[in-house]
């Protein structure tokens, strides 16, 4: 417990620009749910309101559904008038935030005995930089949770990685990124880059053995989906129409003719996904390069601080890689379908410091010069 609390405390402080923010756009400047279409914050009220009522929810396409169950839950809390709908999305903003500040924390407290400020800091900001992550800081929407989600993925990534191939560690992943993925499918990028990972795990012998790894995270990803989406079972139909329209039309959001989006669309896609967040491509790019340099220094690190770190690495930068491609390719290339892969950043980042090597690598002023670059940037985009 005391481990946790001095955890906590690190998280917090760490988190005050991030409360600063919320508490600005929650009771000083509030945004009216019709100012802007954040889709689909209204939907979202609907559906759980259907659930608490014993019916469908009517937007399945995400699919969202955990969000829509614990909407539901804040329901029985909060009024259920649609009149109503401020309050109701002030306390699960405010809800939500505490919910990823414990999350963190248990998440820091589990890997590092003795956390420093500035590598706590350098991992929440990691996750709130990310773009898009700060404007869902209040929005009624599956990337709100994407912080909770990402400390966990990053707690059972590095408990699998930080161990030899074992099923019941790959299975317990498998389930998380089943739930993941129901949240919202944008998940499945880091399910394919894990099985990528776990498919050609160089210290795993055998073609056999690490098949029968993927296929333990494959069917307990399948089981976690299936189980998290229970309450829209009726309405499967109509989830896999939207995602096959998505996947074969030319245009955003399922429209344009069948077939692939205008090679001139992609590279366009492309080139404005590069030029519009230079900052934080410079960050995942250094954070890469010091993995690198780390590990062509092996003889520092031991045996399993190696496999840790390469893993961490391979799967961070491969999730990213498919994000990036299938995003621009069927023409979605807004930030928010990204999220989960650029989430992975801090879980490189932990791998650095399980490792040692985030003092080890260069001196320790490195570390405080990033911290000071990612709060100025963190800064930034709370002001302005």
């Amino acid at each position: 417990m005391k481990r946790f609390l001095r955890a906590l405390g690190l998280v917090a402080v760490a988190f005050t620009p991030i409360a600063a923010d919320l508490y600005y756009k929650t009771q000083i400047s509030l945004r009216p749910y019709w100012i802007h279409y954040f889709d689909p914050e209204v939907f979202y009220f609907y559906s759980s309101l259907n659930l608490l009522q014993s019916t469908s929810p009517i937007h399945v396409d995400h699919p969202g559904t955990p969000l829509q169950v614990f909407g539901a839950l804040m329901l029985i809390l909060t009024p259920q008038e649609p009149f109503e709908l401020d309050t109701y999305r002030i306390a699960i903003y405010w809800l939500s935030a505490l919910l990823s500040l414990l999350c963190l924390s248990i998440l820091v407290s589990r890997v590092t005995a003795k956390p420093k400020l500035s590598h706590v800091c350098i991992l929440v900001w990691l996750i709130y930089l990310a773009p898009d992550a700060l404007e869902y800081l209040t929005v009624w929407a599956p990337e709100m949770l994407f912080p909770v989600f990402s400390g966990i993925m990053t707690l059972s990534l590095l408990a699998q990685f930080n161990s030899p191939a074992n099923p019941r560690l790959a299975a317990l992943s498998g389930l998380f990124f089943g739930i993941a993925c129901a949240l919202k499918f944008t998940y499945v990028f880091c399910l394919l880059s894990l099985l990528g990972v776990l498919a050609f795990r160089p210290e795993v012998g055998g073609v056999s053995r690490r098949s029968r790894i993927c296929l333990v995270v494959a069917a307990s990803a399948a089981g976690g989906f299936v189980v998290a989406t229970i309450p829209i079972l009726s309405e499967y139909g109509k989830m896999i129409d939207f995602v096959v329209s998505i996947a074969t039309r030319s245009e955003s959001y399922a429209t344009g003719k069948f077939g692939l989006a205008d090679p001139r669309a992609i590279l366009d896609n492309l080139l404005q996904m590069l030029k519009s967040a230079e900052a934080w491509w410079a960050c995942l790019g250094f954070i890469y390069a010091v993995s690198v340099l780390v590990l062509r220094n092996a003889k520092s690190l031991s045996r399993t601080d190696y496999r840790t770190l390469l893993l961490s690495s391979l799967f961070s930068l491969t999730a990213v890689l498919i994000a990036v491609l299938i995003s621009v390719t069927i023409d979605q290339a807004g930030w928010r379908y990204l999220l989960p892969a650029m989430t992975t950043a801090p879980l490189v980042f932990l791998a650095l410091v399980r490792a040692n090597a985030a003092d080890n690598a260069a001196p320790r002023v490195v570390s405080a010069a990033a911290t000071l670059i990612l709060g100025v940037l963190l800064l930034k985009g709370v002001l302005l």
